[in-house]
């Protein structure tokens, strides 16, 4: 599952057609995407919605490392090799109630992926 297609799937999963301009980001959470030098916490993909933003990575160690590096003004959570995180353009509308269901969405998808 990449993260494109996870963005899909978590519109999908929660009832709506899309999370709202989807942006490939991947660029400013990797070094390597960057064109620099490779390094072990690099993401893999990320995608910037209206609604959240999905962080994969390699593993889910490095996602849990993203997370409790993030300041903690901001809602980050981690699902095994992803972090969904609701800081960035309109992401801060989205409700509780939203964050919840992406996060048990993504959940359900990883658990189908395994």
């Amino acid at each position: 599952m990449r993260t494109r297609t996870t963005a899909a799937g978590l519109a999908d999963a929660t009832g709506v057609t899309t999370l709202g301009d989807p942006k490939d980001n991947t660029a400013g959470c990797s070094q390597e995407a960057a064109g620099e030098e490779p390094h072990a916490n690099d993401c893999a993909a990320l995608i910037t919605t209206d609604t959240v933003s999905i962080y994969e990575f390699g593993t889910p160690k490095v996602a849990a490392h993203w997370v409790k590096e993030m300041p903690k003004d901001a809602d980050w959570r981690q699902v095994d090799r992803f972090a969904l995180a609701f800081g960035a353009r309109d992401q801060a509308l989205t409700s509780d109630e939203r964050r919840d269901e992406l996060e048990q969405a993504l959940g359900d998808l990883v658990a189908k992926d395994q």
